[in-house]
């Protein structure tokens, strides 16, 4: 479901890479969704949620981790019914340890649609 496909800025003083993952959400998946690992000292950079296929009923999405669902994206950040664009740039500090980044997702009655979340990530410069 998830991958990450890496590429990277280099200049003569550093290097910096910057990653992303992507997450398909569908409207019959169960939650919470594994989107990735972050690991230690990373930093998110920016989130997209891209709705391809409209979902229907009352649906929600958030990115965060255990504990705290929508500690990078809210579920009011995004609007599930129409076929659009999100992103937002969550600005956090740099977790210390591995944190495991899921999609929480309540279905809110949908019978269709269909998206992805995009997780732009940078490792430290090297």
């Amino acid at each position: 479901r998830a991958t990450s496909k890496p590429w990277a800025l280099r200049s003569k003083a550093t290097t910096l890479a910057l990653k992303v993952n992507t997450t398909s959400l569908t409207f019959g998946d169960s939650s919470p969704i594994a989107a990735m690992t972050l690991p230690a000292n990373n930093i998110i950079s920016a989130i997209d949620v891209i709705v391809d296929a409209a979902f229907n009923g009352t649906p929600s999405a958030s990115v965060g981790i255990a504990g705290t669902p929508s500690k990078y994206l809210s579920a009011t950040s995004v609007d599930l019914t129409g076929v659009a664009r999100y992103s937002v740039h969550p600005n956090m500090a740099a977790p210390v340890a591995n944190e495991p980044v899921v999609i929480t997702y309540a279905a809110g009655g949908a019978t269709q649609g269909s998206g992805r979340v995009l997780i732009y990530y940078a490792e430290p410069a090297a």
